[in-house]
């Protein structure tokens, strides 16, 4: 818990001390933005569903932004998520909130050494 903390404590005291400017701003939202369609359109829709085709730049570009959103690889996101609809919402579900509650379901299972492995 300490390294999620300590993150946002040090983003704080920096955006008070040096303050924020509409480019900073603008910057963080396309940013956002950009890593968000890693994750859903990348890690989400295309390594985990397979929902639809591309060819090996655009998907060495999905990884990448996926990855830069601090989601760890591809595969491992595909391979938990895979998991996570196979046992959804029973005891094998590595994020159930049914089974152990929302912070677990959001940010304590990635903690966890047990899901540090990737599955193929």
């Amino acid at each position: 818990m300490f390294p999620l903390v300590s993150v946002h404590v040090a983003a704080a005291i920096t955006v008070y001390l040096s303050g924020v400017s509409w480019v900073a701003v603008l910057v963080c939202v396309f940013m956002y933005y950009l890593r968000m369609f890693g994750i859903t359109g990348g890690f989400h829709r295309y390594f985990a569903h397979r929902s639809f085709k591309t060819g090996r730049v655009f998907q060495f570009v999905l990884a990448w932004l996926g990855t830069s959103a601090a989601q760890l690889g591809p595969i491992w996101w595909a391979g938990h998520h895979r998991d996570h609809h196979k046992f959804s919402d029973t005891p094998k579900d590595v994020h159930s909130p049914i089974q152990r509650g929302f912070w677990w379901a959001h940010i304590g299972w990635l903690w966890s050494d047990k899901y540090n492995v990737t599955k193929y």
